[in-house]
């Protein structure tokens, strides 16, 4: 009579399998907090560079320094309005752009997509 062939578990081939998908699991948390990190970093850049550069634009534009408040008796209602378009605006773009640039870098350093940010 022949001998039924038993499959070979990962366990029972080599125990090193089992170690495996631990280690695939933490090196997705691990990316998954580094590109957090990245993401982070260059957010808070993007929010210090924004009324940095906000400033040299309006000037460059009107000529006056950039207004302290938007509230300033200083400035016209059209100028206070203009003034907070393009600060909003300006803080959009350069958000937008730090992110892009994150992700942009994240995948040429890996390799891969940033990992998604659902739990």
């Amino acid at each position: 009579m022949a001998k039924k062939k038993t499959k070979a578990t990962a366990s029972t081939a080599d125990p090193t399998l089992d170690a495996q998908p631990q280690a695939a699991a933490s090196a997705g948390v691990t990316s998954r907090g580094a590109w957090r990190a990245l993401d982070a970093g260059a957010s808070i850049l993007a929010a210090m560079a924004a009324p940095a550069l906000t400033q040299v634009v309006w000037r460059s534009v009107t000529g006056k320094p950039a207004p302290k408040s938007a509230r300033s008796s200083e400035i016209t209602m059209a100028e206070a309005i203009l003034w907070a378009a393009l600060a909003g605006a300006f803080a959009q773009v350069i958000r937008t752009v730090a992110a892009r640039s994150a992700a942009t870098y994240w995948e040429h350093s890996t390799g891969s997509k940033p990992p998604s940010k659902g739990k």
